[in-house]
């Protein structure tokens, strides 16, 4: 892909349009008026995703390659499309599918990889770009990524 062969390195927007020509589900049109900004590192913060402004801010370190930034963005678009289409039956469902009983929300500002918010991000993840799980809940089954993809928004 010519995305991949031309991006700069250390550059947090070429890496990032490379990084899209890697994610497989058309999520720009199931997020429309979505923004979507890559800007470089910021501590403590790989992704963020902002529901009021629809904004999702990508942090890009100076050795990051498109796959991990593509991994980053699959998780946020992840958080965008459960805040955009799910309801609380199908979170219920995940979390009793997952044994999570943290919750569904983290406190703000607080990683998400404890709770079924940031789980099933990354099962969104897992599922349109195979990144590994970061959840601290374990990677997914089959069956998991199954309902995931039911889940996820059709297009056109």
């Amino acid at each position: 892909d010519a995305a991949i062969s031309t991006y700069t390195p250390g550059d947090p927007v070429s890496i990032g349009r490379a990084a899209e020509s890697l994610i497989g589900f058309d999520y720009r049109s199931v997020l429309e008026g979505w923004t979507f900004e890559y800007a470089g590192p910021r501590d403590g913060y790989r992704g963020n995703t902002n529901t009021v402004s629809r904004t999702i801010s990508v942090y890009v370190g100076e050795y990051d390659t498109p796959q991990v930034v593509a991994e980053v963005v699959a998780h946020e678009v992840g958080h965008a499309i459960d805040v955009m289409y799910l309801d609380d039956d199908t979170r219920v469902q995940w979390m009793e599918m997952r044994d999570i009983s943290e919750g569904w929300w983290p406190h703000s500002g607080a990683s998400d990889f404890h709770v079924g918010a940031g789980d099933y991000a990354e099962a969104v993840a897992a599922l349109i770009v195979d990144s590994p799980s970061d959840s601290e809940h374990g990677s997914f089954t089959d069956d998991q990524l199954a309902y995931v993809a039911a889940t996820l928004p059709t297009t056109g």
